[in-house]
């Protein structure tokens, strides 16, 4: 034990020195570690090694060699080159198994030690039999003693008189304060033999049965006097059903003070990072759902599955590949290719214009016909027909969930609002009258006019009333209020002159005036066939050919 008196030394000069520990200290406890627990291992190993070579002797199976324990096959603690953590495994190594030894045989000892003591009782009882004496009244024998007796009768009525309760937390105190009296057994050697090992598991049972029952109540009583040392000398003269109800109530006052108390953050539902203590999330074991699939886990019998599968397969000819099949080949019953396809390359005897140009006839013009056939029309009607249920099938297997129906666009048009219809570029095959401008299919007076056209004021263009803006029309409705007021205050003073002839006469001369004026500012007007006409000059008047006499300088 030399390397234990120099790592106490060295411990006893300077404790602190485990915290920052020095070579030669760390040798030290190196040296001592080794000291003891070579011998240990050593034995450990050693019978360890011969119960399991006994055990292979009586086994009749060798399958039965995998359920041996492990041997111990460290004979040596090994501290050459080795550091702290290297040299604790094999220490703990070590002591687990010597713990496993010990786990093992301590229910044999156990066992001997108590055939042992009863052993010892016997030969004491055989002793106090043969060493029994007889009363005067020839009261005791092998199984009664009356002075015995007489002592645990005294020993009774001095604990009544002193007012102690007879209740069962206190039986193992009465039961030690008792006289060791014990009553002489039988003298039968022969039934002796027979009967130890029944009363030892007996006795054994009533301890084990006496230590379950009593033990919660002793540690109850033990913690309430720690508890409770003011009430003491309340609870030492109670009754045992009042110490049973005090208990009770204890109990539920601890009971309700859990259950008022805050609750664990484990058991408040959801809990944030600030209402619970640092780092407690990692001391939880938690129960949570995996986001995803686990990994399917390879294994042999997955292998030579999917290789029996790929073989039947290729056996079959099961390949699960496109087959590449010719336009005109679907449907039909044999495999064999036929000859090339001769493609038409000549070319077309419509142009896109023309195809432009019939579309657009088709959608605007109402008694446009079709130069194709009733029977081309039906091929085409088919065709639109299985291309739309194609595609309806394609788009449900390309898509992860169902697609509804496409809907078709479908153009109404309504004819019971007026419409203007402006093109700037038209196809070639319009009618020329449509595509003249509005100045040029104008006819100026009422003979050309629509119901409800109107003409715009300062141009010739006419427009239909429904067409007119708000601004238009309140300028009109002003325009003839004017107009109206106008003729009447001409009619009012028409009127006040008094004669009819002389009314015509200064109406025909103010007209005149009003002319006059017109034409000495050169003003020009549209007549009723649309052309310029100089106020001053006649109609049907030819203009001759101007000559120098007529220019004036």
């Amino acid at each position: 034990m030399a390397a234990a008196g120099v790592l106490l030394a060295q411990l006893a000069d300077r404790p602190e020195a485990v915290f920052t520990p020095t070579p030669a200290l760390t040798e030290s406890a190196f040296a001592l570690v080794k000291e003891l627990l070579d011998p240990l291992a050593t034995e450990i190993s050693d019978a360890q090694k011969a119960r399991r070579n006994e055990n292979r002797k009586k086994r009749k199976r060798k399958d039965d060699e995998d359920d041996e324990p492990p041997v111990l096959q460290l004979r040596k603690v090994h501290i050459e080159g080795a550091g702290v953590r290297q040299v604790w495994e094999q220490a703990r190594r070590i002591l687990d198994a010597a713990c496993d030894e010990i786990e093992r045989d301590l229910p044999q000892a156990e066992e001997d030690l108590d055939q042992h003591h009863s052993a010892e009782e016997e030969e004491e009882d055989d002793a106090d039999a043969d060493g029994l004496e007889l009363d005067p009244h020839g009261l005791n024998d092998g199984f009664f003693s009356i002075d015995d007796f007489n002592k645990q009768s005294q020993f009774l009525e001095q604990m009544d008189a002193r007012g102690e309760d007879d209740n069962p937390s206190d039986e193992d105190e009465r039961m030690r304060a008792l006289p060791k009296t014990q009553p002489p057994k039988a003298t039968n050697a022969a039934s002796k033999g027979k009967d130890e090992d029944l009363d030892a598991d007996i006795q054994r049972a009533m301890d084990d049965v006496h230590r379950d029952i009593f033990a919660s109540e002793s540690e109850g009583s033990s913690d309430e006097e720690h508890s409770d040392e003011g009430d003491g000398t309340a609870t030492k003269n109670m009754s045992t059903h009042e110490k049973q109800r005090a208990k009770i109530a204890a109990e539920i006052r601890r009971l309700e003070a859990a259950n008022v108390a805050k609750r664990d953050w484990a058991l408040s539902g959801e809990a944030r990072a600030v209402d619970r203590p640092v780092n407690s999330l990692i001391e939880e074991d938690l129960d949570f759902e995996r986001i995803g699939k686990p990994v399917p886990v390879v294994t042999t019998e997955t292998t030579d599955e999917i290789e029996a599968l790929i073989k039947r397969r290729i056996i079959a000819r099961e390949f699960d590949e496109i087959i590449r099949r010719r336009p005109d080949a679907i449907g039909s019953a044999s495999d064999a290719r036929r000859g090339r396809v001769e493609i038409d390359d000549r070319k077309a005897e419509t142009g896109l214009a023309d195809l432009y140009e019939q579309e657009r006839l088709k959608s605007t013009d109402p008694n446009y016909v079709d130069k194709r056939s009733a029977a081309t029309k039906k091929q085409h009607a088919e065709i639109d027909k299985l291309w739309k249920e194609v595609s309806y099938q394609l788009d449900l297997l390309s898509n992860l969930h169902f697609k509804p129906k496409r809907a078709e666009l479908e153009v109404k048009t309504v004819e019971d609002k007026p419409t203007i219809s402006m093109e700037d570029a038209r196809p070639v095959g319009e009618v020329g009258e449509s595509m003249l401008a509005p100045q040029e299919v104008y006819k100026p007076g009422d003979q050309g006019r629509k119901e409800g056209e109107v003409l715009r004021k300062g141009s010739s263009n006419v427009v239909n009333k429904e067409e007119m803006t708000k601004e238009e029309k309140i300028r009109r409705r002003r325009r003839e209020k004017e107009r109206l007021k106008k003729q009447k205050q001409q009619s009012t003073t028409t009127a006040g002159v008094g004669s009819r002839g002389q009314a015509k006469k200064s109406k025909q001369e103010e007209k005149k005036g009003i002319l006059e004026e017109l034409k000495r500012g050169n003003v020009k007007v549209i007549d009723k066939k649309g052309d310029l006409q100089s106020l001053g000059k006649k109609r049907g008047a030819e203009s001759g050919p101007v000559s120098s006499s007529a220019l004036k300088l």
